[in-house]
């Protein structure tokens, strides 16, 4: 499942809390950007879909997207070979 199929991207902020957003698309770097809430402090929260009532993992997020009120979502398949991980480390 990707992103862009999902029925709605939610972040999980320190602050903020649960925020929930749709709307959204991916940048030619590769973040996912939708449109929800947070504040200062929710910074590398968990991002994690919903489809079809089962909860996929997507990324950590980063904070608004250049100015504006989207949100930016660094994805998972970009943070875990950084780390040296792959999904069989789990």
């Amino acid at each position: 499942m990707t992103a862009g199929e999902a029925d709605a991207i939610r972040v999980l902020g320190a602050v903020s809390r649960l925020s929930c957003g749709t709307d959204q698309y991916h940048t030619s770097s590769g973040r996912l950007v939708f449109e929800a809430t947070c504040n200062h402090g929710d910074s590398g929260a968990p991002a994690f879909a919903l489809k079809d009532r089962v909860i996929h993992p997507v990324g950590t997020m980063e904070g608004h997207y250049e100015g504006t009120l989207h949100l930016a979502v660094m994805p998972l398949d970009q943070i875990m070979p950084a780390l040296h991980l792959d999904s069989m480390t789990f």
